[in-house]
């Protein structure tokens, strides 16, 4: 794959290539310090990850409530942490999407790890999955990774509320007494037809397909006996639809830290940011932070404090270039399990194209993309950890922002949607709650619950963002071979404006109970069947876009 073809280096900011050629000589520099003590079993050092209690960074979506079908393995005894992932929407850095608690991948089978997956369904659902890779041992391992999934028909005009998701990639890491250095390189193609109208259109001239290519490095520490301790990333990506919009990407996140005694560390996170965005227009959009910090952390007690300095380049005047932010937070433990937790922070966040149209592929096209400012968000909270297996985590947040953005239907084809800012003050209160229940090899089960009130002064409501958001999700191992799934989500609240009538539109809550099984019956062979979106509502995310009703997939696994 011809990556620089698909790549011109027109758009490639001239300091973006002075920063490449200081991160490609940068693990010459520390493969000197070879000798050292591995991390052995660790890629990435817990050390590296630099977050507050409110855990506001959010991963990548996945797109329009469709469920890829994952492969149970046989769980370990032992307990794992309940991982939170993000279903839909990241919407402005706010926990406002839907998010998923993610049950724990357990451990492969004693086997290659290799796989090939197949499944069918009703709408005419076709799932294909292969993946080969290398074990990992202490120097090397490799893998490739390709998977279609397929909806040939949806809730209406049969092909013309279809959607296709193709993925094609690879990585490789290496292991040294120094650092792990790992690359990546993937292509995603997704195809999106625009359906929400009010009578059928020619398939041709509603299609809308995105394709990415992105290119991604790592280089983490593995030296136990050094006081620094980090991890560099350098990504490169570039995306493209079907209406000539694109967008360039180079990024550097480093995150860094430095011990200077047992108890006190210098952190300094830094990322920097250029791209170029060309739809009507080409646009050059930077952002360069980074944020200095001192931490104490004690057997009892723990406190951050510094500075977030962020610089960005965005035309709007309702963001400055230069940003300056508090950062500080403290943790006290009391007894044994209850962890109280506070503090206040401040940020940048980024609005960008591949994000946008990941967030809602019907995006119109030559939208005016800008940044986020979070001015100032405090927040606090309380969690126990109890007996192991029993968790929760009950917080709440208050939260300042200029120029957060809103979906709203286009008047002109409603069935596109356009970018809408509150450029004054938005601000946000956030009640959260979470509970976990982990019995290990047989049964877990966890919830979260979100509420959010929006307070908005230059629109009318804060538009297609939910006010509550609720997920229940378990798993049931009945017998060694036998495993039962079950995933709930519930989104309310949801409100859009109509662009004809230009009144506000109330959406029926979203209710989506799921249902897997999967029989694992030989080493290398097993079955599975989802049962998704049981009450077979067709609800609607976004205004003229009603989901899918019932599906069902049958499937089957090869492990080698």
């Amino acid at each position: 794959m011809h990556i620089l073809k698909m790549i011109p280096q027109s758009t490639l900011p001239k300091c973006s290539k002075v920063i490449l050629t200081g991160v490609l000589l940068l693990p010459v520099i520390v493969f000197a310090q070879g000798g050292k003590p591995v991390k052995k079993g660790q890629i990435e050092s817990e050390e590296i990850v630099i977050e507050k209690s409110r855990a506001i960074t959010l991963s990548e979506a996945e797109r329009n409530f469709e469920k890829v079908t994952i492969t149970a393995k046989k769980p370990d005894a032992s307990t794992q942490p309940f991982q939170f992932t993000d279903r839909n929407l990241r919407l402005a850095d706010l926990n406002t999407k839907f998010r998923i608690l993610q049950m724990p991948q357990e451990p492969v089978r004693d086997i290659s790890g290799n796989y090939l997956k197949f499944g069918i369904g009703n709408y005419s659902n076709l799932y294909a999955e292969a993946f080969l890779g290398a074990k990992q041992n202490q120097t090397f391992s490799w893998n490739l990774r390709a998977k279609n999934q397929t909806f040939g028909t949806g809730p209406v005009y049969k092909g013309n509320s279809g959607t296709q998701e193709n993925f094609l990639g690879g990585n490789i890491k290496l292991f040294t007494s120094a650092l792990t250095a790992s690359a990546a390189l993937e292509y995603n193609r997704d195809r999106y037809y625009f359906y929400g109208t009010q009578d059928e259109r020619d398939r041709k001239d509603i299609k809308q397909v995105f394709s990415t290519i992105a290119l991604k490095t790592s280089f983490t520490n593995n030296n136990i006996e050094s006081p620094l301790d980090y991890k560099l990333n350098f990504n490169v990506s570039n995306i493209s639809d079907s209406y000539d919009a694109g967008e360039f990407e180079a990024a550097i996140n480093l995150a860094a830290k430095y011990k200077i005694t047992d108890e006190l560390s210098f952190l300094a996170p830094t990322d920097m940011y250029f791209t170029r965005l060309k739809d009507s227009a080409s646009v050059s959009r930077n952002l360069f932070r980074i944020k200095p910090q001192i931490q104490y952390k004690g057997e009892t007690f723990s406190i951050t404090a510094g500075l977030n300095v962020v610089t960005q380049n965005d035309t709007t005047d309702a963001l400055s270039k230069v940003n300056l932010y508090p950062v500080a937070e403290a943790q006290v433990t009391i007894g044994d399990a209850f962890t109280v937790f506070g503090g206040i922070s401040g940020d940048m966040q980024r609005n960008y194209f591949r994000q946008l149209a990941n967030e809602n592929p019907y995006l119109n096209s030559r939208v005016k993309i800008f940044n986020t400012s979070k001015t100032s968000e405090i927040y606090g909270g309380i969690k126990r950890q109890l007996g192991g297996a029993l968790s929760f985590d009950v917080r709440t947040s208050y939260a300042r922002y200029k120029n957060m953005y809103f979906y709203m239907n286009n008047s002109m084809d409603t069935s596109r949607f356009d970018l809408v800012y509150n450029p004054d003050g938005t601000t946000v209160l956030n009640l959260s709650a979470e509970v976990a229940y982990d019995a290990g090899k047989r049964f877990r089960i966890a919830g979260k619950a979100d509420f959010f009130k929006y307070n908005v002064k230059n629109v009318e409501q804060a538009w297609h963002r939910p006010t509550f958001t609720a997920t229940v999700i378990g798993r049931f191992a009945a017998t060694e071979n036998v495993f039962l799934n079950t995933e709930i989500y519930y989104l309310g609240g949801i409100q859009a404006k109509n662009p004809v009538t230009t009144r506000a539109v109330q959406l029926d809550p979203i209710a989506d109970i799921n249902l897997k099984g999967e029989y694992i019956f030989l080493e290398k062979f097993s079955a599975y069947l989802s049962l998704n979106n049981l009450l077979s509502t067709h609800y609607q995310r976004f205004l003229n876009y009603s989901n899918r009703g019932f599906t069902l997939v049958l499937g089957a696994t090869y492990s080698f």
